[in-house]
């Protein structure tokens, strides 16, 4: 049966209205990103309590990831691995060069020796803190996408640029140079996360699902553009800014977000649970 999670018809036009296969409309993307907020004793802490509760889930709808700090990451590898369980495991950052004189920096190589599934590229802290530029961005997807791993690529406007009425544009822009040059066989190991700058962090302002459910929608019209309405289609957008459990379904359920990129929320691992299951009663009922 094949569903599209609609909560109204979206603002664009009809050749974008494309049904997806059951595949991916099976799948809800669901994951955290841990930041500088865990040592490797509360990595550890975290797995043991998170693992055994997981295992009593039926995940075959999810695709479940957690992204640690570096120091972390092979802890999380670990457990993961010896538990069996799908559950994705990520890093926050890549070199897009391998073997150089890059003091600090982490290649891509290195992460899929590990291995990691995922990596998260271009979110606004390193954007704003550490300028990295679209161009960064690209040049990183590049390297991620070459050693085989997902390239979660995170995009947004900034609170001036939403003022200012170019939001739009400054996602587009994002989009546009963060893909270019990546062929369309590529773009099955991409996965988007839209994350309005000023929606995330500690004074984040949540958006209003009706605004999500546009910026959604244009930038999955980008991706359209660019390869095709199909693979447009097949390309996971994830949202994330200041999701909790009491927006998590309103922002679940707009059209065209195919998942949620959640941070405090899902930093105790009961309180990410208990955001599974909201995700998994939800596609009960889309069943």
């Amino acid at each position: 049966m094949r569903l599209i999670r609609f909560l109204q018809r979206p603002p664009i036009v009809d050749s974008l209205l494309v049904k997806l296969d059951e595949k991916r409309l099976m799948k809800f993307y669901l994951g955290t990103n841990w930041k500088m907020h865990r040592t490797n004793t509360e990595a550890r802490q975290f797995v043991a309590e998170f693992l055994p509760l997981v295992r009593e889930l039926d995940l075959s709808s999810h695709y479940l990831f957690v992204i640690p700090s570096f120091t972390s990451i092979q802890i999380v590898r670990d457990a993961v691995t010896a538990s069996g369980l799908p559950l994705k495991v990520g890093a926050q950052n890549v070199h897009w060069e391998n073997g150089v004189e890059a003091t600090g920096e982490i290649s891509a190589r290195i992460l899929a020796d590990i291995p990691v599934d995922l990596v998260e590229i271009g979110h606004s802290e390193r954007r704003r803190k550490f300028g990295e530029t679209d161009t960064d961005v690209n040049r990183k997807a590049r390297a991620v996408l070459d050693h085989d791993l997902k390239a979660l690529i995170c995009i947004g406007e900034s609170r001036a640029e939403k003022e200012q009425g170019i939001g739009t544009q400054a996602l587009e822009k994002q989009v546009r140079e963060g893909l270019e040059g990546i062929p369309r066989k590529a773009l099955s190991k991409v996965m988007l996360a839209y994350e309005p700058t000023w929606a995330i962090g500690v004074a984040g302002q949540p958006a209003d699902p009706s605004y999500v459910q546009e910026k959604h929608a244009g930038i999955r019209e980008v991706l359209t553009s660019m390869y095709s309405a199909k693979i447009a289609a097949e390309v996971p957008l994830l949202f994330g800014g200041s999701v909790n459990h009491q927006n998590f379904r309103s922002y679940a359920e707009i059209v065209n977000v195919d998942g949620l990129f959640v941070g405090r929320a899902a930093w105790d691992p009961e309180s990410f649970i208990e955001l599974i299951k909201i995700s998994r009663c939800m596609n009960a009922s889309l069943s």
